[in-house]
């Protein structure tokens, strides 16, 4: 992988938005993904889609901070995708389309 990095490719996950399975508009600008806290409220994260698409060809959606990143199909099936360095990301309870 490092060797692949230092040569120049583009990684997986960063694939250009030309390569979404279909047009991006055709997937929403924001999703809330609800990951379930032990004995307090559900903790909610808005993800906004960015210009790149993910190995399964699908948006990558980041939150404001850019920690919370993933990969959610047409289908609303959603891939976590670690930010940093010794990540174990959690996969949401639910993920919800928000309307703008």
């Amino acid at each position: 992988m490092a060797r692949a990095a230092a040569a120049g490719a583009v990684p997986r996950a960063a694939v250009p938005a030309e390569q979404y399975r279909e047009a991006p508009m055709d997937y929403p600008e924001l999703y809330e993904l609800v990951f379930q806290a032990p004995a307090v409220e559900d903790d909610v994260v808005i993800v906004r889609r960015t210009d790149r698409a993910g190995a399964g060809g699908y948006p990558i959606y980041e939150d404001e901070s850019g920690i919370v990143r993933a990969e959610i199909s047409d289908r609303g099936e959603v891939r976590m995708l670690a930010s940093g360095g010794h990540q174990a990301p959690r996969t949401p309870l639910l993920a919800r389309r928000l309307v703008t």
